[in-house]
């Protein structure tokens, strides 16, 4: 696999911020305009940044919010574009070392970004959590992208940073301490405070309507390793998968590693097929088929049961209501906020997350004792801390490719673009990683 130059002074931007206008972008502004004090200290220069939208009043409005959280900061520049126009989006790429794109859904708003980026060896990020889309932006542009040496990472956020580099902290601190691989490794989500923005409300509705009239989406969505890359199997077909989630229905499960009644986490659709898809590129360290789930847990017996029971007929109802267009409207009007609205600064601040990782040793393996890896932030998990996790694999980029390093090419997950160094960069700014 090809691999990506380094900077060479030929991009007029360092970073280049696609959507600042609606509530995640905004967020993830703020954030690289406040981080940027600390680029400086670590280079030697401050990042040049740059905005693009297609409201220049807007994007001027939050370019202000901005300075004035960070006065010191070097104010970034304004582009307008509209992402329909093809030409203009390829031309904006172009002038950016490193590209994030905010804008979802991404299935009907992301593609012209990620063809450009991928044609002009531009580097990408996203905070995307649509796996059908993720699917197809592989199949499309993997190639180019390795020719051009861009360096692609979609689901840079939320989903699936944590679940990612959480995974591969608990992996190698296993293999540190008994010198072998865990045979099961489960993710269980803890407390968590945070709200839902439009945007991500419209990619989730813009999925379900997909698989509604698509079979062939619906076989992506149950399949755990519909995101693994082909080339690595060469021409040998691909092992049938045994272990992952192979139903999209959440149904409650007792988990004998965990030995309690789970049902599984609404995001693992897209979570457990990232940290499969890291799996598979960093040359299958848990084996070819890893025993891994995202799951809430409710604990054993009658107790648990009934209680995960309750989540999964409250989880199936929820779903049920967005399947059909008279109640999905409903709630679009009624409940679920409309693009461009979120969770107010207020709110945001005042979330948090918590989820533990546990690595299991093989049953033939009595003397090696499991292992627990926590994520925790005391910020909103889909703003606050996701702001930070793209914000710093970003800048990460930019300064790897400044110290004269390469990048991996083409279609990478979190945990292979930025490793320990981005855990460790992570829980300096916020986002906490330890076990």
């Amino acid at each position: 696999m090809s691999e990506s130059k380094a900077r060479d002074g030929t991009r007029e931007f360092d970073l280049l911020v696609i959507g600042i206008t609606g509530v995640a972008g905004r967020v993830v502004a703020e954030h690289l305009v406040a981080a940027s004090a600390g680029f400086a200290a670590r280079t030697g220069r401050p990042p040049a940044q740059a905005f693009a939208g297609r409201s220049v009043e807007r994007m001027r409005s939050v370019r202000e919010r901005c300075m004035r959280r960070s006065p010191a900061a070097q104010e970034p520049e304004l582009i307008e574009l509209d992402l329909n126009d093809e030409p203009a989006v390829a031309n904006a790429v172009r002038r950016a070392t490193v590209v994030i794109s905010t804008v979802g859904p991404y299935s009907r708003y992301g593609s012209p970004v990620v063809a450009a980026c991928a044609a002009a060896g531009t580097h990408y990020l996203d905070l995307t959590g649509e796996l059908p889309w993720v699917r197809l932006m592989i199949r499309e542009h993997q190639e180019e992208a390795e020719r051009s040496g861009a360096c692609l990472v979609p689901c840079c956020g939320f989903d699936s940073v944590p679940s990612d580099l959480g995974v591969m902290l608990a992996r190698d601190e296993f293999r540190t301490r008994h010198e072998l691989a865990p045979a099961a490794i489960r993710l269980v989500m803890g407390a968590a405070d945070g709200g839902f923005s439009g945007g991500t409300v419209a990619s989730l509705l813009t999925v379900i309507e997909t698989a509604r009239g698509s079979s062939e989406t619906r076989t992506v969505l149950a399949d755990p390793d519909s995101l693994l890359p082909e080339s690595v199997f060469g021409s040998g077909a691909r092992p049938p998968a045994r272990n992952g989630t192979r139903s999209v229905i959440s149904r409650p499960r007792f988990d004998r590693s965990l030995g309690a009644w789970t049902v599984p986490f609404f995001m693992a659709l897209i979570n457990e097929r990232v940290v499969r898809r890291s799996n598979a590129l960093s040359g299958f360290p848990l084996g070819q088929d890893p025993d891994y789930r995202e799951v809430l847990a409710f604990g054993p017996g009658i107790g648990g049961a009934v209680r995960a029971a309750a989540a999964a007929v409250g989880t199936a109802l929820f779903g049920a209501l967005l399947m059909f267009s008279p109640t999905r409207r409903l709630l679009a009007a009624t409940v679920l906020p409309g693009p461009g609205k979120g969770p107010s600064q207020a709110e945001r601040g005042e979330g948090s997350f918590r989820l533990n990782i546990h690595a299991f040793p093989p049953a033939e393996q009595p003397n090696s004792a499991p292992l627990t890896a926590e994520v925790s932030s005391n910020r909103d998990p889909g703003y606050g801390a996701t702001a930070i996790m793209i914000g710093e694999a970003a800048l990460l980029l930019v300064e790897r490719l400044e110290r004269g390093e390469t990048l991996p090419a083409g279609f990478q997950t979190p945990a292979c673009a930025g490793g320990q160094e981005l855990i460790d960069r992570l829980t300096i700014a916020g986002v906490r990683f330890k076990y």
